[in-house]
C-alpha cells in the first residue's frame, strides 16, 4: 500500500517573474524662441528648441516568487486520526472477543476433565463392586477394558481441546500483530506528512 504522502501532490513553487517592461519613449525637445540680444539686424535673436530625448532603457524582468509552504488540510488529518482510532478500537474488540473465546474453551476443557474424573470414579466403583462380590474373571476384565477405553477417549478429547486452545491463541496473536502493524503504519504516515509540512 502506497503511503498517503506519496498520493498527495503539492504544488508550492514560486510564481514566474513578470516580463520586462517596454522602454519609454524619448522626451520631446524644448520649443524654439526669440531672445533679446543685440544683433546686426536688431535686438532679437531666434534660439532653436532642444533635441528630442533618447528612448529609455527596457525594464528588468521581475523576480520569481518565493516557494510557498505546504499545509496539510485539517480534514485530512482528522480523517487519518479517525482511521487510527478505528483500527485501535478493532484491536481492542478483537482482543476482547478472543479472550472470551479462550475462556469458553477453557471452561469446556475443565468440564471435560471433571466429566472424565466422574466417569472414571464410577467405573472404578463398579470394578470394586465386582471384585467384592467375587464376580467371575470375565466381568472384571470387561470392567478394566471399559475403564481403559474411557481413559483413552477422554485423553484424546483433552488433547483435542488443548490443540484448539493453542490454535486460537496463535490466531489471536497473529491478528493482533497484523492490526498493530496497520495502526503503526498509519501513525507513521501522519508523522511523515507532518514532517513534510515542516520542511516546506
Amino acid at each position: 500500500m502506497d503511503a498517503v504522502n506519496n498520493r498527495v501532490v503539492i504544488q508550492n513553487g514560486g510564481g514566474q517573474g513578470g516580463e520586462p517592461g517596454a522602454a519609454g519613449e524619448g522626451g520631446a525637445g524644448t520649443e524654439g524662441k526669440y531672445i533679446n540680444m543685440r544683433t546686426l539686424t536688431g535686438n532679437r535673436k531666434w534660439m532653436a528648441g532642444g533635441d528630442e530625448g533618447q528612448p529609455g532603457s527596457a525594464g528588468k524582468p521581475g523576480r520569481d516568487g518565493v516557494k510557498g509552504q505546504a499545509l496539510v488540510q485539517q480534514d485530512l488529518r482528522d480523517r487519518m486520526d479517525a482511521v487510527i482510532q478505528t483500527q485501535s478500537a478493532q484491536v481492542t474488540a478483537l482482543k476482547d472477543q478472543l479472550v472470551a473465546r479462550l475462556a469458553e474453551e477453557k471452561r469446556q476443557v475443565e468440564a471435560a476433565a471433571k466429566q472424565a474424573i466422574s466417569s472414571l470414579e464410577a467405573q472404578v466403583s463398579a470394578l470394586q463392586n465386582n471384585l467384592d462380590s467375587a464376580a467371575n474373571q470375565t466381568s472384571v476384565d470387561q470392567s478394566i477394558a471399559d475403564i481403559q477405553g474411557k481413559l483413552a477417549r477422554q485423553a484424546a478429547r483433552l488433547d483435542e481441546l488443548s490443540a484448539k486452545m493453542e490454535q486460537s491463541m496463535s490466531a489471536m496473536q497473529s491478528q493482533l500483530d497484523a492490526l498493530s502493524k496497520q495502526v503503526k503504519g498509519l501513525d507513521g504516515r501522519v508523522n511523515s506528512l507532518s514532517g513534510s509540512e515542516r520542511n516546506q
